[in-house]
């Protein structure tokens, strides 16, 4: 006799279709009415979460732009029809257990803090348990890269395995592991580690990828990183620099160089102030550090005349505005 295999998505229904849309190697295995709402964008939200489980949301026909968080569809091409059980699993449903709270969080697009702030609540080596588990046992990429992210739920714990993971190099996780490091490994080890990620990285990517590892530190190392390294002007270089605790010499010396670095010296002092910046540590709200506060309109003002843009002109006087905020 035959093995029953239950549907996917409904997990009511004996799958009777394979559906290699998505993914030929990792076919969904659907019942008859899940194949048709899947193909349509009509899935219902309990069947959307319960793929986006194995998945991830990151397949293309569950994406986002086809459904909300919470797996309603946004644009369905059938009449979606759904009673209350079909409703997907909400945050206050599934903290309560692990396993149920590890499925959510795969379903997310991104870990926001009221998504982490559960896993406070579980011993840290029964979270890292089950995310090495998930980890090795998913062949999908979107679902592995989260694993590596909740190590940042685990911290000091998950050291070793983030080390594992590094020494064995498997492409395309490099940055990811590079993100959750600081929480993870002592700050050198993690630092250094993270700019050997950086070394191959293509001019054209290294200010987004840069920002992506390095903010997450919070060092003024990354300064001198952007210094070495900024060829052209981008604004990934001035978020990136008011995570690092940028100093008024700093700015300042960045601006008598002229650009790009000067354009990112104005970037970073406008970002400054600006609880965005603060890069995954909430109690980080960025300032120019060690200001003469004698001399930053004259400097700044003196910039103006020599870089007299119109872009240059809107961000010399928003700064000067917001001098307060900006500079301690």
């Amino acid at each position: 006799m035959d093995k029953l295999i239950l549907c996917q998505a409904c997990q009511k229904e004996r799958a009777t279709l394979l559906e290699v849309v998505d993914n030929p190697e990792y076919p969904y295995h659907l019942c008859e009415g899940c194949h048709g709402r899947l193909l349509t964008f009509s899935l219902r939200p309990i069947e959307w979460y319960h793929l986006a489980v194995i998945y991830s949301p990151g397949h293309y026909h569950l994406h986002d732009d086809f459904y909300d968080d919470d797996g309603k569809a946004a644009q369905p091409e059938m009449k979606v029809t759904a009673t209350k059980s079909d409703c997907s699993p909400r945050l206050k449903d599934v903290k309560g257990n692990l396993s149920e709270l590890l499925d959510f969080v795969t379903t997310r697009w991104f870990l926001e803090e009221n998504v982490m702030k559960p896993f406070e609540s579980y011993d840290p080596k029964q979270i890292l348990a089950q995310i090495q588990k998930r980890y090795e046992e998913t062949p999908f990429p979107d679902v592995k890269y989260r694993m590596i992210e909740l190590a940042k739920v685990v911290g000091p714990v998950a050291g070793e395995w983030i080390r594992k993971l590094w020494e064995e190099k498997e492409e395309g996780y490099e940055h990811v592991i590079a993100q959750v490091a600081p929480y993870c490994l002592p700050i050198d080890e993690a630092y250094n580690k993270a700019l050997l990620t950086l070394r191959d990285s293509e001019e054209k990517f290294l200010p987004f990828e840069a920002h992506a590892v390095l903010s997450k530190f919070h060092l003024v190392q990354s300064l001198d990183f952007i210094e070495a390294n900024c060829t052209v002007f981008n604004d990934q270089w001035g978020r990136l620099a008011a995570s690092s605790y940028p100093s008024w010499d700093k700015m300042k010396k960045w601006l008598e160089k002229g650009r790009p670095l000067s354009l990112i010296a104005l970037d970073t002092m406008a970002n400054c102030g600006n609880q965005e910046f603060s890069a995954g540590f909430p109690k980080y709200i960025p300032k120019v550090s060690n200001t003469n506060l004698a001399e930053v309109e004259a400097v700044l003002l003196q910039y103006k005349e020599i870089d007299s843009v119109h872009r240059v002109k809107l961000k010399v006087t928003s700064i000067l505005e917001n001098r307060d905020r900006i500079f301690e």
